[in-house]
C-alpha cells in the first residue's frame, strides 16, 4: 500500500510542476479562419516567483491577438489548420528580445505570428527574489480553417 501510495504522490508532484495551458478561441468577426490563442507559461517558470504577464493579463492578450492578428491570404486560400509556436524572451524591462518561430505551419502564418509578436506592448517581467529577471516564453497560436456558410 505505501509502495502505491509513493508512485501516486510522485505523479501528483509531477504534475503540478508541468506547464498549464489554457486554451481560448479567439474570433474575429470579418475573418473565415480562425486563430485560437494557446497560452502556454514560461519555459524557465521554474526559475520565477511571478511569470511575466502581457498587460492586462491573459485576457488582454486574448484581445491583443483578436485586435491585430491577420490571417494571410495564402491560409485561407488552403485551408490551413494547426499550431504556429513562437519563443521569445521577455526581458528585465519587459521588452520582448530574441522572437522566433520554433515550429511553423508556412502558408505565411509564421511570419504573421512573428509580427504580431514584434508589435506586443512591454511585458509586466517576470520576477526571482523580487527582482526582474529575463524569461523564456512560448507563444502557441492555432490556426483552424472554418468555412462559413453563405445564405
Amino acid at each position: 500500500m505505501q509502495k502505491y501510495t509513493s508512485v501516486i504522490l510522485l505523479i501528483i508532484l509531477t504534475a503540478c510542476d508541468f506547464h498549464k495551458e489554457t486554451d481560448v478561441t479567439v474570433f474575429n468577426s470579418h475573418q473565415t479562419h480562425f486563430p485560437t490563442l494557446h497560452k502556454t507559461t514560461t519555459i524557465d517558470s521554474k526559475l520565477s516567483e511571478r511569470a511575466p504577464q502581457f498587460p492586462g493579463g491573459e485576457e488582454g492578450l486574448k484581445q491583443f491577438i483578436t485586435d491585430n492578428l491577420q490571417s494571410p491570404p495564402e491560409a485561407l486560400k488552403a485551408e490551413v489548420t494547426g499550431k504556429v509556436y513562437v519563443s521569445f524572451t521577455v526581458g528585465d524591462k519587459g521588452l520582448l528580445q530574441d522572437i522566433k518561430v520554433i515550429k511553423g505551419l508556412g502558408y505565411r502564418c509564421d511570419e504573421e505570428v512573428v509580427r504580431l509578436v514584434r508589435h506586443m506592448p512591454v511585458w509586466e517581467p517576470a520576477l526571482q527574489g523580487g527582482h526582474p529577471i529575463d524569461v523564456n516564453y512560448i507563444l502557441p497560436i492555432e490556426f483552424k480553417s472554418t468555412r462559413i456558410a453563405r445564405k
